[in-house]
């Protein structure tokens, strides 16, 4: 039979993990890291659509599961953005 293990006192701090998320949280939400956080999401937007630009998109506005383009959706394409344009 094992043996009783009687505990004087427990350091909740050390036991418990919910005290650490509550301030990371309070830590995270500080103005400076919003505002980087935000600037860095705009910049890789605006990355990625001069990438589409330059090399055109990779994906069909159909989507990705979408089956390949045939040279008569590529004309009906053109066709449209050089209406639009």
């Amino acid at each position: 039979m094992p043996d009783r293990v009687v505990v004087d006192q427990v350091d909740f701090r050390q036991a418990l993990v919910f005290p650490r998320v509550v301030g990371s949280v309070v830590g995270a939400l500080k103005p400076g890291r919003i505002l980087v956080g935000t600037f860095m999401l705009v910049a890789l937007m605006v990355v990625g659509r001069a990438y589409d630009v330059v090399r055109g998109p990779a994906v069909q506005p159909s989507g990705l599961l979408a089956g390949p383009r045939t040279p008569v959706d590529q004309a009906m394409e053109r066709a449209f953005l050089s209406t639009v344009a």
